[in-house]
């Protein structure tokens, strides 16, 4: 047993929560003043439900949804808390499939409610909303793997090969969040392995138009990452810790930082979880993909507001959360110097 690492992880975990906690201390202050917000409830009932608060987090959603009947998200939110934690899938199916009605060009919908109706047997119904999401958004990798999953549920070890195969070539590019590739790689790989063992193999070559296509659009999935609220509100606890670093710099340092960063960025960056980055402006720290995205944006925010539109980052509603928490945090130490 790695205790290091064991302590490592704990520390982490204990450092996630503290900022929910501060998230939620946020956004409930946000909807006592905005009563109205129907995002903001949507938010706080996110943020509840990452915080295992799984009453609070329904009891949200659903201030949220008597707001607005159909904000998209809330309504799949719904549905997950109803099939992940209430494991009342009947009434799930009912909100994804509001969701998709709302909003057909949801990739989201499609693929929550599309992996729902694989978990009650629908496979066939399943297999049509499981593509329509990545048809949608190349980056539903989840749903490559659902469907991969539906395809050999069907003994259609062809199709299960294939899509399963493109998924563990695209590899983290297919998804939206890294490390959800990470969690289903291992059923990715044992599905490709049954696939050819009953013959469902495409000759080589076959993938390689989807592989090639999925590599030229990292850089554009990785500009619309920012559409995926969890992304977002882990964003925004990052991008308070650059804040909080770069208050101890001086402008000039700070410029420095943004300009290693952006030379950095122009390779690219991998938001995979074994991805680290090291900076020779501060020096001593690893940064994971994520967090070094979040320095990214808020250096050139502080250094280089007037180009940040042109790094391309999609993340100016983190920054926005995060910057209500910075605020508050400001307040706070104010009044107890008082």
């Amino acid at each position: 047993m790695n205790t290091q690492s064991t302590e490592e992880e704990n520390r982490s975990s204990a450092v996630r929560a503290s900022s929910l906690e501060e998230m939620k201390s946020v956004l409930e202050a946000r909807v006592k003043a905005q009563p109205e917000s129907a995002e903001a409830w949507r938010e706080l009932a996110q943020v509840k439900m990452m915080l295992g608060d799984i009453d609070g987090a329904e009891n949200d959603c659903i201030e949220c949804l008597r707001i607005d009947p159909k904000n998209v998200s809330g309504l799949v939110l719904m549905g997950n808390l109803l099939t992940n934690y209430r494991k009342d899938d009947a009434t799930a199916e009912k909100y994804y499939a509001q969701a998709v009605e709302v909003d057909p060009e949801s990739a989201l919908a499609h693929s929550n409610y599309g992996t729902l109706l694989f978990k009650r047997g629908e496979k066939f119904k399943a297999v049509g909303e499981l593509r329509r999401s990545i048809q949608l958004d190349r980056r539903q990798g989840v749903a490559r793997y659902m469907l991969a999953q539906c395809y050999a549920a069907m003994d259609d070890w062809h199709s299960a090969w294939v899509v399963s195969d493109e998924a563990l070539r695209i590899g983290e590019v297919g998804f939206a969040d890294a490390d959800n590739f990470i969690r289903v790689r291992d059923g990715l790989l044992k599905i490709r392995a049954v696939a050819e063992s009953k013959g469902g193999a495409t000759p080589p070559g076959r993938g390689d138009k989807a592989m090639e296509q999925a590599l030229r659009q990292r850089d554009f999935d990785q500009r619309h990452a920012g559409s995926d609220p969890t992304v977002n509100m882990m964003m925004a606890m990052y991008m308070l810790g650059a804040m909080q670093r770069f208050d101890t710099m001086t402008p000039e340092q700070v410029k420095s930082v943004a300009t290693e960063i952006a030379v950095i960025g122009t390779r690219g960056i991998s938001t995979a979880k074994d991805a680290n980055y090291t900076l020779k402006t501060i020096p001593g720290e690893e940064f994971s993909g994520y967090r070094f995205l979040a320095n990214y944006y808020v250096s050139w925010k502080i250094a280089f507001p007037e180009h940040l539109s042109k790094i391309g980052l999609p993340f100016d509603d983190a920054y926005a959360l995060a910057q209500q928490m910075y605020d508050a945090k400001k307040s706070n130490e104010g009044q107890g110097k008082e």
